[in-house]
């Protein structure tokens, strides 16, 4: 069940305008890095030129899981932590008005984060010692102390270390957290934590170098998360057991926010197996550094009925560094979905805002959420999965299916609506590579296509009408 917004950290802004309305709220600041504040400044206006005599402000500031409320007219905050980004609504009243902005403000001189902790590590010929280079940077300022902490697999601490490029000694076999906090004299302060596998480290035959790509969930409560791991050393060729998920594949998908856990086994059958653990965020998790807000144009809708909950169901990357977000809003048991395009310059955790315009700009919704862009979105060249594609999406009517060499046999095509119905069946010939379908037939909505390649196996996607 996707997760509802409102328990996600999702803000809605929903600001009512009378038929007189007139005053339009509005806000500058700035961001003293040194002292860690926040500068608000109310710039607040009317749309027909005339004084604006608001009477009151109410600011709401939201970072780290928390709500602030203030109520001058130009209050400074100051931070109790470093966020990347802070939330921030004004609310202005007037005698006979009242209207709300709301922007993210992101704190860094840098569309990223002012500081990224990074290190890399390297064995020596002695047994269980590790050298540890800190590769980190920053854009403001100059980094001036560091802290390692290495922990054992039940959370215990075995060593830090406040040298910039310590060396460890593991005291045998086993998984070791290392983790690397940073600080600049700007104020910035930020983590990095890697897991180490200490295995037979005597024997070279058994000794396996994991790393692995992650690709994030792209909306809340998605499960387009991916895991590939690279794995050298040792005996290949390499086994996998992903524990709990009775997969036995060297590369994961469609995965949901979590922690996952493989065992390895090189060919070697001296060698135990190594285990490697990597984690999927939400696009709102801390650890997922917000790194730019998107905006669209107002869309022109009314929806006829109060809004009781919404949530973002899915995104689609169009190319030109256009995403499609799909939203979905839901009241008086009526569901719609809406599509908005937005234009983004950087990978990573967004958030994304849209505004509803219904009957001339005299009901004015906002509603924002977040949303992960992945550098690679999971594509992998041998995953089934990936040769299903699909274009235009999303579709006005043509759509083409290209199979590469998926078709072999007896196979068999489904689309489904969003509600689960049936919508249009196919058999396809054995040998085709590509297949077009005229949609036109359907109703604006999400549909997703099965396809069977007459095994049992099957191959699922999706598409916007």
């Amino acid at each position: 069940m996707k997760k509802l917004l409102s328990i996600l950290f999702f803000v809605v802004i929903a600001t009512n305008a009378f038929s007189q309305q007139n005053c339009q709220a509005y806000f500058t600041s700035s961001y003293n890095p040194v002292g860690n504040t926040i500068n608000l400044n109310n710039y607040s206006y009317n749309n027909d030129s005339t004084q604006i005599l608001d009477t009151a402000w109410i600011w709401t500031v939201q970072y780290g899981g928390a709500s602030y409320t203030y109520t001058t007219e130009n209050p400074v905050i100051q931070l109790n932590s470093y966020p990347p980004s802070v939330f921030v609504c004004l609310q202005v009243l007037t005698p006979t008005c009242q209207s709300t902005y709301c922007d993210t403000i992101i704190l860094n001189t840098n569309p990223v984060d002012t500081c990224i902790a990074s290190f890399t590590y390297y064995p020596d010929s002695m047994a269980n010692n590790f050298y540890f280079y800190d590769n980190s940077y920053t854009n403001n300022g100059t980094i001036n102390s560091w802290a390692w902490v290495v922990y054992a697999s039940n959370s215990t601490v075995l060593f830090t270390s406040n040298l910039q490029n310590p060396v460890f000694t593991f005291p045998g076999n086993g998984v070791y957290q290392v983790c690397l906090t940073i600080y600049s004299d700007s104020g910035c302060q930020t983590s990095a934590c890697d897991y180490i596998t200490i295995q037979d480290s005597i024997n070279p035959n058994c000794q396996l170098n994991v790393s692995a790509t992650i690709g994030h969930v792209t909306v809340p409560g998605g499960n387009d998360g991916f895991i590939e791991l690279n794995v050298t050393g040792g005996t290949p060729p390499y086994n996998y057991e992903w524990l709990n998920l009775n997969l036995y594949t060297q590369n994961i998908y469609n995965l949901t926010s979590g922690i996952y856990v493989v065992n390895i086994t090189s060919a070697d059958p001296a060698c135990s197996a190594v285990t490697y653990t990597a984690q999927i965020l939400e696009p709102y998790d801390s650890l997922n550094y917000v790194v730019d807000t998107l905006y669209t144009n107002n869309i022109d809708t009314c929806f006829g009925y109060v809004i009781d909950s919404f949530y973002i169901d899915s995104i689609f990357i169009s190319g030109n560094n256009l995403v499609t977000v799909v939203w979905v809003f839901s009241g008086g048991g009526m569901n719609s979905t809406l599509y908005a395009t937005y234009t983004y310059n950087l990978n990573g955790s967004q958030i994304v805002v849209l505004t509803i315009n219904c009957d001339s700009a005299k009901n004015l919704a906002t509603y924002s959420g977040y949303i992960y862009i992945s550098p690679t979105m999971g594509v992998n060249a041998e995953d089934p999965q990936n040769t299903l594609l699909m274009y235009p999406n999303p579709v006005t009517d043509i759509l083409n299916i290209d199979f590469a060499d998926l078709l072999t046999g007896e196979n068999s095509l489904q689309i489904y609506s969003s509600s689960g119905q049936l919508v249009y069946s196919e058999s396809l010939p054995s040998g085709s590579e590509n297949f077009r379908i005229n949609v036109s037939f359907l109703k604006k909505g999400i549909y997703f296509v099965k396809f069977e390649d007459g095994s049992g196996k099957y191959v699922t996607s999706k598409f916007l009408k």
